[in-house]
């Protein structure tokens, strides 16, 4: 460790500041690091020109600025460390998580706390740490000590015993974990020519009377049964998609090779079936303006296209191996969530279709109950290398996973989260390309930042399934869960000039989204745990309700990323107590749903008014029937 001289410095800058150890330029209310980094700002009250803080205060907030990513440790320097040591047994079912808590003196010491003394004392160094024990459930010690207080508070019954919860974060993204080939630099590149080839390639397909059609429905003009009698209707719905379904699918800005232009529109070259699905996808796109016209043309098409797809699978063998399949299924899950017909009950049928192809592709072939337990790398395939495509489908497969597992009826053929995400982590570590010159958040074109985000959002869903309330088990992961969005915090990287415009505004967007992910679940959370004495009204819920509005508010009204947005809007909406709050919720669904051209804002505004308007409310949330209702 580096133990630095001591350097005067001033004592008016902010806590934050101070305890992640940067320098703040001390401009109130809001210091420019803590502005730039999306984190809050916290101001000393001072006494004589001394700063007084309340004893652990320092702690616990560089505690709180710990990412639930496993590399961040090694960017930032922390003033407060915690160790998670070896588990002590604690019963014959269960073992506990002990933790070592560190710190720095004023005089560059450190020191480790003595829990008999009930202080820090002088130490040489930190004890041993294994690299698995860091990736399990992050905590500290004022978070163990809720948790055994809530699990204390609640009735005995009979504990869960599955100990696949037991780890806390599995996407962790800061190394590769998996053997991967040995690859030239630049073998599998593709440059950004390819983005040019797509557009050609769509251009190909279009005509000036599709082009001047589509035209007419957007602009809501009038178009008769005369107007379309000499149309070919198939490659009318074909020239839909391509114009104006697939591109509302972008969320962010990304590398050229990892836009949905690039990685789906290729794909309709591949198989007359995915032909088959883009009219499908064009027709749900003109149904939002002419519902008479298409909507029922819409719903033949997607039963054609479901059966097609499933008497190819069952009579190939190596039917995991095309990727115009897995950009199928994730086209019709989209589909389903757009659709005025569509249900999230309909999603999961693509989604458990889409996790086989995920487990023959990337993994050998293992019974599917082997994914009910925690994976390790000897599973994965020796030597893999993702093409792009294989990499926007894969994040479109956790988003779509993600927010349909709290509404869906049933989801018995979907794996657990806590498994889906370890095994899909190792995936995502394999290269994809040299993107030399691009950031981490570039490359992933879906989700940006937000990885780390969903997986919270999935475990909290996945356990919120369960009968309320809950029992001593599963109730202290959502302790834990909750702990962990408290505490969350994107990663941060240096701003450099090479970092161009657009892609410091997507880190600042997506980053922001990540906060708003992790939010939204902490309400949730804190509902499950005090499921039946929680007051949406009190003070305290409507003051983070409105803390979640002031960020929507700071995105940008017409940017893409509203695109991941829709269980989050909901999530806080059903929390809202205030008319304003709701009217604003409500305004935002509504544009987010124009945008996607989905019926979705119409079920989603449905459920929030039956929970403002019912004596229910909140409760809704666990209600299966009423969730099943809503797509999001």
């Amino acid at each position: 460790m580096d133990f630095r001289p001591k350097r005067k410095r001033s004592v008016h800058g902010c806590l934050t500041c101070r305890a992640r150890r940067k320098k703040c330029d001390e401009k109130k209310p809001i210091c420019g690091g803590c502005e730039r980094n999306f984190v809050q700002c916290t101001w000393p009250q001072h006494t004589g020109g001394r700063v007084r803080r309340k004893r652990g205060e320092l702690a616990d907030q560089t505690a709180g600025d710990l990412s639930t990513s496993a590399d961040r440790g090694a960017d930032q320097e922390f003033q407060f460390h915690i160790i998670c040591g070896p588990r002590t047994p604690a019963s014959k079912k269960f073992d506990v998580l002990t933790f070592e808590a560190y710190s720095i003196s004023s005089s560059n010491q450190l020191t480790k706390y003595d829990k008999d003394r009930g202080c820090f004392v002088a130490t040489s160094q930190f004890a041993a740490e294994s690299a698995e024990e860091l990736t399990k459930w992050a905590a500290f010690a004022d978070v163990q000590q809720a948790s055994k207080q809530v699990v204390a508070a609640v009735s005995t019954q009979e504990a869960l015993t599955d100990l696949s919860v037991e780890a806390t974060l599995d996407m962790h993204m800061g190394g590769i974990a998996a053997n991967v080939i040995g690859l030239p630099t630049g073998s599998v590149v593709i440059h950004s020519a390819a983005s040019v080839d797509t557009q050609n390639w769509a251009l190909q397909q279009s005509n000036w009377v599709h082009e001047q059609l589509l035209e007419r429905y957007r602009k809501a003009e009038e178009v008769t049964d005369e107007d379309l009698a000499g149309v070919d209707l198939r490659e009318f719905l074909f020239y839909t998609c391509v114009k104006g379904f697939v591109p509302k699918l972008d969320t962010q800005y990304t590398h050229p090779s990892l836009t949905t232009g690039a990685t789906f529109l290729p794909q309709a070259d591949r198989n007359s079936i995915v032909r088959s699905v883009f009219a499908c996808c064009g027709a749900t796109y003109l149904a939002w303006y002419d519902l008479e016209r298409f909507q029922q043309l819409s719903d033949e098409l997607y039963i054609d296209c479901k059966t097609q797809i499933l008497q190819y699978v069952q009579r190939t063998d190596n039917y995991a191996d095309e990727d115009w399949l897995f950009a199928s299924l994730q086209l019709l899950c989209i589909r389903d969530k757009n659709s005025f017909t569509g249900t999230v009950d309909g999603c999961v049928w693509h989604l458990a279709n889409s996790f086989s192809i995920i487990r023959e592709k990337y993994y050998q072939r293992a019974p599917a109950e082997s994914f009910d337990d925690p994976l390790s790398d000897k599973l994965l395939r020796e030597s893999i290398v993702l093409q792009p495509q294989e990499r926007m489908f894969m994040e479109s497969f956790i988003y779509h996973y993600s927010i349909s597992l709290l509404f869906a009826r049933d989801i018995s053929a979907l794996p657990n989260p806590c498994a889906l995400f370890k095994s899909l982590s190792l995936v995502l570590k394999c290269p994809v390309y040299d993107i030399h010159g691009y950031n981490d958040w570039v490359s992933n074109p879906l989700l940006g930042l937000t990885l780390d985000a969903f997986e919270i959002l999935a475990k909290l869903s996945y356990i919120a399934r369960m009968p309320m309330p809950l029992g001593p088990t599963w109730l202290n992961k959502v302790v834990h869960l909750k702990s962990l969005c408290a505490c969350y915090a994107p990663p941060a990287p240096t701003y450099s000039p090479d970092v161009s415009e657009a892609e410091w505004l997507n880190y600042r967007v997506t980053s922001t989204t990540g906060v708003l992910v992790t939010k939204a679940c902490e309400l949730l959370a804190g509902k499950i745990i005090d499921y039946e004495t929680f007051d949406t009204g009190s003070s305290d819920v409507q003051m983070r309700t409105k803390e979640i509005i002031q960020l929507f508010e700071g995105l940008p009204s017409d940017h893409k990323i509203w695109g991941i947005l829709p269980w989050t809007l909901l999530i806080t909406g059903a929390f809202c107590r205030r008319i304003e709050d709701q009217i604003f919720i409500i305004r935002k669904i509504e544009i987010m749903a124009h945008r996607a051209h989905s019926y979705c804002g119409l079920k989603m505004t449905s459920f929030l008014h039956a929970i403002w308007n019912s004596e229910v409310g909140i409760n809704y949330l666990f209600d299966r029937d009423r969730l099943a209702q809503v797509d999001l």
